[in-house]
């Protein structure tokens, strides 16, 4: 079984993947935070947040940017449970 997690991700790509979801229809405000090093199961790995004018704008933004964090951004190497 999974035991941890190493979690590293790449600033400029966070950023760029940020500012393309601030071209959306109708958002506002994006906070992102990620996670970095050695996590425990149960850690969390990131938070984003993010405003807008209406749900369907906000939920379509949100979907894309967690989307692209988690394809292009972030490496995640699982730790396993010595045998």
């Amino acid at each position: 079984p999974v035991t941890g997690l190493y979690f590293s991700y790449d600033q400029q790509k966070v950023d760029a993947a940020i500012a393309e979801a601030y071209q959306m229809p109708g958002i506002y405000y994006i906070r992102v935070w990620l996670n970095d090093g050695q996590l425990a199961v149960g850690d969390d790995i990131m938070y984003v947040l993010i405003g807008g004018d209406i749900r369907p704008h906000v939920v379509d933004a949100l979907q894309f940017l967690v989307g692209k964090l988690k394809n292009e951004c972030v490496q995640e190497t699982e730790i396993y449970e010595a045998d």
